[in-house]
């Protein structure tokens, strides 16, 4: 078969992506359900000099009050890997708004889904906006000044709870991770209904990133014990193996989850 077959129209995703960019981030848009998107006139959670974005989870949400870490990030994300920047579009500099997830005023220090959110009871939805994070962080290093510091505090909590789930680095052990989540808060971990243990996939990749980035060591050490490899692996493996891990161990209810207004 063709890569092209005659007659075929290949659809203009790129297009696709940009339009849906315009159309979600439109606060001025009328119509049904619209807009989708909208802009608290309230001060932000945890930085009050932030007007934070509120945006329907799905379509014809009627709570227009309603913010998901999962939602927003990936958006600003898709959008700018087709080219859009996100500091200056539709007069409105989203990256820099997205920063009021990073839990600070609560003091969890990471980013959440909500606003104001805790830890312990699902970690795909704890440790997810921390990987949208580190991708924003990639395409913005420069955006916010308060970015780098978040870096290194969310590689520094992930580290400390891969050490307080087992983990060791001399001699290499890794930590036990068959819990559904772990609570920040008490430095417990919640094994309630399904396990996660491909969360560990997760903190060894936001490690690895951090690394990168800082070129701490200890990131790259507490990485391999996350991700359940030998400490003395090589950098390029690493990623490899972790983003195999990830996809491997991906637990069935994953399957299941919400679709949410957001690029897949």
């Amino acid at each position: 078969m063709p890569n092209l077959p005659p007659g075929y129209e290949l659809m203009d995703w790129k297009q696709v992506a940009t339009d849906y960019d315009n159309l979600v981030f439109d606060t001025n848009k009328t119509g049904q359900y619209m807009p989708f998107t909208t802009i608290s006139n309230q001060p932000g959670v945890n930085y009050p000099e932030i007007n934070n974005i509120r945006m329907q989870t799905f379509v014809g949400q009627k709570c227009t009050e309603r913010a998901e870490g999962i939602n927003i990030l990936p958006a600003v994300i898709g959008a700018t890997l087709v080219g859009v920047d996100k500091t200056n579009h539709l007069g409105t500099n989203w990256v820099v708004k997205l920063k009021d997830f990073y839990n600070k005023k609560n003091g969890q220090d990471i980013y959440l889904n909500g606003y104001s959110d805790t830890t312990g009871k699902d970690w795909w939805y704890d440790v997810m906006p921390n990987i949208y994070f580190y991708q924003l962080y990639t395409l913005y290093p420069d955006a916010d000044p308060d970015f780098r510091r978040q870096v290194v505090s969310i590689a520094d909590i992930h580290l400390d709870e891969l050490f307080k789930l087992g983990a060791k680095t001399d001699p290499w052990t890794p930590p036990y991770m068959n819990h559904r989540a772990f609570n920040l808060a008490t430095g417990q971990p919640y094994s309630e209904s399904v396990p996660e243990p491909e969360t560990a996939g997760s903190i060894a990749w936001i490690l690895y990133q951090a690394y990168l980035h800082t070129s701490d060591v200890r990131y790259k050490q507490g990485g391999t014990t996350g991700a359940r490899l030998p400490a003395n692996m090589d950098e390029k493996s690493l990623l490899r193996t972790t983003v195999t891990l990830r996809n491997r161990n991906r637990s069935p209810h994953e399957c299941h989850r919400r679709h949410k207004l957001r690029p897949r």
